[in-house]
Parts: structure tokens; C-alpha cells; sequence
């Protein structure tokens, strides 16, 4: 015995659960997916049904060609199929389909490769549910009428390689979800308007971006500081200027300062989807960096983590990273840096990890510090810290390992940390053997 049966309700949000996925789902139940094809065609009764729906919804009784649609043998019109049964490709191009897109679920069109429905009269939106079609190599909807922008939810299509939606009706800011398509080779998405710019990474073409006319995302904040950081730490013999090596990038300078290379290629240099830098680890490097940080460095709005340990920079901590409101993780350790700790550093709170031991620096601790409230990794040992250790540090909650070894801090220990449990926490005096007594209640 099989069950037949057909969807009672129109395209249109929250218009499957009743319909074609619960037959889908009933099926499988009592028969297995493997019962759940129609008769003769060989085609999975997942994909049957949807192509059913398509036929009904998108004016199939008008499409210029129709042959063999719902008839039952293996040669409906534009149709392909794996050897399972399952919807491999769809090509109606120019054929009349009107109407709107059909939101799909899982399992529907799970095997889908390519689908081609452009230069038809198709409305609406782009489906959000779409994104689930994880083989899908290429999605050509140009010249329909659709509407809206690309949901960010396509960012989830991991096998897409073309994507044409020219000749619609598309636009507002350019869908940076899109920079997520690991293997995206050509894009078209017609003249819009679109807003914003495209993903610095595509700047050499990554991906052949043939519409809109978009500028490439401003990374020119970005691209300055790091031209400040050549410049303040240049040692001529190891930041010579190299030609970047195809597939390799031989020695640090690799395509620093070449405004032509994006700048996810420069070495030690992290970016974001839009191009934006967001890491920067150029730690115990060779030949090591020398000179000052540049302040150039607090431009970076969208940084999270910044390393440069392990180095020979000099001089003072800018307090201009004091403006880096994203960032978390800050490793200025084993250097020769001087001066005291900038107060601007406990505006950061994002901060968690803060390392600026085994460096020159004097003065007192900044009370400043102790608004940092994300901070759980602090070490500033192996300076020449002075002065009590400020009772508003202890306010810093989240903080699980602290070491202020190896400085001459004198005074008492903040209540607070009588919570710290890890074993490596030292709050010793100069010579790391005497700890301080926790203050008195």
C-alpha cells in the first residue's frame, strides 16, 4: 500500500508543515525513504513533490516547454537525476515559470548541483530556506523580477561556485555574507542600487565579481596603521621590500606595504569578512622587531587580539590602544618597553588577557585597570613596578590568574583575590619569594 497525497495550501510562510512535509515525514514512517518515489519516474518522492508543487505554483500549464511534466517516465523537461532518483539539476530558463520562489525544508532538493531558473517572471524574495542545499554549485536567477537583498542565511551554501541574480530588482548594502562562500568564483548581482563595498579579500580576483560596481570595503584606516607599524619597526635588513610569492610568503615583509595585495595576505595579519583587520600576532619574530609601537596602531576599530611579544621593541606603551574597543587579548610581554602602564588600557572592556611582563616598565599600577571587567589573565611580572597595588584592581571580577612577581609593589593584596585559585598566581616582591599579606577586612 502507498499513501498519496497532494498539498492543500498556497506557497507562502509556515505553508509546509501541514503540507508536503508531513507527508514527506509519514512516509518515511511507514515505509521508509526509500518507498517515498513516485511511480515509473524513479525520482525520490521528496523532490516529485516539490517539482509538483513547482509545476502548480509557477504556472506550469503556460511554461513555453512542459514535456513529460508529471507524466510519469524519465524525461520531464529540464530535469536531471542522480542515479538514486534524487534532483541533481534544474534548468527552465526562459520558460514562463511565474510567481514566487518556493521555500524548501529538508530533505527537499537536498542533492540539488545546479539550478537555473533565469529569464523568467518569478516575484518575491529570496528564499532564507535555501540555505540548506549544501551541494549546490551553481544558482543562476537572473532576469526575473525578484525583490529584497541575499539573506545573510546563504552564507551557509558551502559548495556554491556561481551566483547570478543580475536582472532583478535586488538591492540595499552589499550582503557581506556572501565573503563566507568558501569556494565562490563568480558573482553577479546586477546594478542594484547596492550599498557598501565588497570584501577586501576578493581585491585580486578571489572571485569574479562581475556586477555591482562597488568599491572594495575602506581598509585605507587599516592599511595606514599597518604602514606605521613597518615604518616604526623597520629594520632595513629584515623588512626589506619582497615581491609576494605565489603560494608562499618567504620573509615577514611578504606583501607588507604592497597596496595592491589584500591585506589578509600580509603576514601576521588577520581580517575580517569586509577586510578589516581583527588580529595582528607578529611575535618572536626573524629577525625580531625593533623601535616604538606606533599609536597608529589604536585605528584598528575592528581588533580583537594584538601580539608582539618576544620582540626588542622600545620605548613607551601608546596609550592610543587604549581605543581599541573590540580588543581582547593584548601580549606586549619579553620586550624592552619603558615608561608606566597607561591608564587608557582598563577602558578596554573587552579585554581578557593582558600580558606585559618581562619588560622595563616603571611606575605604579593603574587603579584604571580595575575597570577592565573581563579581564581573567593578568601578568605584569618582571618589571619595575613600584608603589601599593591599588585596591580598586580588585574589582576586576572575572580575574583567575594573576601574576605581579619579580617588581617592588609593597602595601597589601586586595581582598578580592583571596578567590584566585591558580596555583601559578604569585604576588611577590622584587625577588618573587616574599608575598604580600591580603589587606585587612
Amino acid at each position: 500500500m502507498r499513501i498519496c497525497a497532494f498539498r492543500a495550501h498556497g506557497p507562502g510562510p509556515g505553508w509546509w508543515t501541514a503540507g508536503r512535509g508531513g507527508l514527506i515525514v509519514l512516509c518515511a514512517l511507514l515505509f521508509g525513504l526509500g518507498a517515498c518515489r513516485g511511480p515509473q519516474l524513479g525520482l525520490h518522492f521528496v523532490d516529485r513533490q516539490v517539482l509538483e508543487d513547482l509545476y502548480r505554483w509557477n504556472g506550469g500549464s503556460h511554461w513555453y516547454r512542459q514535456e513529460n511534466w508529471k507524466q510519469g517516465d524519465l524525461n520531464w523537461e529540464g530535469v536531471t537525476t542522480h542515479q538514486a532518483g534524487r534532483l541533481k539539476e534544474l534548468q527552465l530558463s526562459a520558460n514562463g515559470l511565474a510567481g514566487h520562489l518556493l521555500d524548501l525544508e529538508m530533505p527537499e532538493w537536498l542533492f540539488l548541483e545546479a539550478l537555473d531558473l533565469s529569464h523568467n517572471q518569478l516575484t518575491g524574495r529570496l528564499p532564507a530556506s535555501w540555505h540548506y542545499l549544501e551541494r549546490l554549485q551553481v544558482l543562476d536567477l537572473s532576469h526575473n523580477r525578484l525583490e529584497g537583498t541575499v539573506p545573510p542565511e546563504w552564507s551557509q551554501l558551502v559548495a556554491l561556485e556561481v551566483l547570478d541574480l543580475s536582472g532583478n530588482r535586488l538591492q540595499g548594502p552589499f550582503p557581506q555574507a556572501l565573503a563566507l562562500l568558501p569556494r565562490l568564483r563568480v558573482l553577479d548581482l546586477g546594478s542594484g542600487p547596492w550599498e557598501g563595498c565588497l570584501p577586501s579579500a576578493w581585491r585580486h580576483g578571489a572571485v569574479d565579481v562581475r556586477s555591482p560596481a562597488l568599491p572594495f570595503c575602506g581598509d585605507a584606516a587599516d592599511r595606514a596603521a599597518m604602514a606605521a607599524v613597518m615604518a616604526a619597526t623597520r629594520d632595513r635588513e629584515g623588512w626589506q621590500a619582497l615581491h609576494c610569492a605565489e603560494g608562499e610568503a618567504p620573509a615577514l615583509s611578504s606583501c607588507w606595504g604592497d597596496p595592491q595585495t589584500s591585506l589578509s595576505l600580509w603576514q601576521g595579519v588577520t581580517t575580517d569578512p569586509m577586510g578589516r583587520v581583527m588580529g595582528l600576532d607578529l611575535n618572536n619574530r626573524y629577525p625580531q622587531l625593533t623601535g616604538p609601537i606606533p599609536p597608529a596602531l589604536g585605528q584598528l576599530a575592528a581588533l580583537e587580539w594584538l601580539d608582539l611579544s618576544d620582540n626588542q621593541l622600545t620605548g613607551p606603551i601608546p596609550p592610543e590602544l587604549g581605543q581599541l574597543a573590540a580588543l581582547e587579548w593584548l601580549d606586549l610581554s619579553d620586550n624592552q618597553l619603558t615608561g608606566p602602564i597607561p591608564p587608557e588600557l582598563g577602558q578596554l572592556a573587552a579585554l581578557e588577557w593582558l600580558w606585559l611582563a618581562h619588560n622595563q616598565l616603571a611606575g605604579s599600577i593603574p587603579p584604571e585597570l580595575g575597570q577592565a571587567t573581563s579581564l581573567w589573565h593578568l601578568n605584569l611580572s618582571h618589571n619595575q613596578l613600584t608603589g601599593p597595588i591599588p585596591s580598586a584592581l580588585g574589582q576586576a571580577a572575572s580575574l583567575r590568574y594573576l601574576n605581579l612577581s619579580h617588581n617592588q609593589l609593597t602595601g597589601c593584596l586586595p581582598r578580592e583575590w583571596q578567590n584566585i585559585s591558580d596555583p601559578i598566581a604569585s604576588f611577590g616582591n622584587a625577588q618573587g619569594r616574599d608575598q604580600l599579606p591580603f589587606c585587612p577586612a
